[in-house]
């Protein structure tokens, strides 16, 4: 019997975590949507910093930048759509899904910020920017600091989520939508993030391991190391 494809093992982590947690199914309402974010984004993610972290622990708008242009595939975008409806086209159209409409604005609701590394858990030089050239090239090829092309690790610098659209499910949905896609594209190991201690409930319920204080020191705090392994599920078999 042929073993099915890697992404089939993340239904297995969500299986358990809806057994081990009681977690309920949210779905995103009909007027968002996810994609993956790139540089054009760059005011929108800078403006979503600010809203949801603190002056001290919001990443810089050059290290956001950095990180859309280095690895947007890595970076993923949360966002409502609003839209205007051409009255005159839907005139005498029956209901209003006969009418025909034009996306007007999209708007930035929440994101997740990430780097390869080559270490499974958060250390300061994953969090910093190397030396760039003009062409946004690292300067020195060896330098440990910031995105590592080679490594098998996935380091989450931010997941934000603006302070109107928090406690509806949004950065759950986000988060499992990021791993399943990470997990299908087999270029990573395990997905590390450091947080505060109010949000390990958050992270484990979404698969993440506890591993206690972390070594990182950025902006000054104390922080702890969440670690989600791929390969825990890889082996698992499916009926």
């Amino acid at each position: 019997m042929t073993q099915p494809m890697r992404p089939c093992a993340t239904d297995s982590l969500y299986k358990d975590l809806e057994a081990k947690y009681g977690l309920r199914e949210v779905q995103l309402p009909e007027n968002m949507h996810l994609r993956p974010l790139n540089v054009f984004d760059l005011d929108a993610v800078d403006e979503l910093e600010a809203a949801a972290f603190s002056p001290s622990e919001r990443a810089s708008r050059e290290r956001i930048e950095y990180r859309l242009r280095t690895c947007p595939e890595l970076c993923l975008g949360l966002f409502k759509r609003e839209y205007v409806w051409d009255e005159e086209a839907s005139e005498g159209a029956v209901g209003v899904a006969a009418a025909k409409a034009t996306e007007c604005k999209e708007t930035i609701v929440g994101h997740i910020l990430a780097t390869k590394m080559l270490t499974d858990t958060i250390v300061d030089e994953a969090m910093e920017i190397p030396d760039l050239d003009k062409r946004g090239i690292p300067v020195n090829k060896s330098d440990k600091r910031g995105h590592q092309e080679t490594g098998r690790f996935i380091g989450i610098h931010a997941v934000a989520i603006h302070p109107d659209f928090q406690r509806m499910g949004l950065g759950f949905v986000m988060l499992k939508d990021y791993v399943q896609s990470l997990f299908s594209l087999q270029t990573a190991d395990g997905i590390s993030i450091i947080v505060h201690d109010k949000y390990v409930s958050f992270y484990e319920r979404n698969g993440f391991e506890n591993r206690g204080k972390s070594e990182c020191q950025y902006a000054g705090s104390t922080w702890l190391d969440m670690y989600l392994p791929f390969d825990t599920y890889d082996d698992r078999s499916w009926e």
